[in-house]
């Protein structure tokens, strides 16, 4: 199996506690924002988190972990001051 249950339950987790944490801070901006919007701004940093996972799986089981939230802290960390900073 390309990644283990559990990196694929943590991505889930990822996405579906990403898009309710964007419906409270209303991310991405826009006037009819709803939660398709936010499920579909959290695919970016799930996507991230995914490719960091395939890249650590090259080279073991825990590369993989690690890659997952390498890929998370690639996209939270400047999002994060740009979303504090609106």
């Amino acid at each position: 199996m390309l990644l283990s249950h559990q990196q694929w339950l943590a991505l889930l987790i990822g996405q579906i506690s990403g898009t309710f944490l964007f419906m409270i801070l209303r991310w991405p901006p826009a006037v009819d924002h709803d939660l398709f919007l936010a499920f579909g701004g959290m695919l970016i940093p799930t996507a991230l988190a995914f490719i960091g996972a395939l890249l650590g799986r090259i080279h073991s089981r825990q590369g993989a972990t690690l890659g997952m939230v390498i890929g998370y802290v690639a996209f939270f960390a400047p999002a994060s001051v740009v979303m504090l900073g609106n």
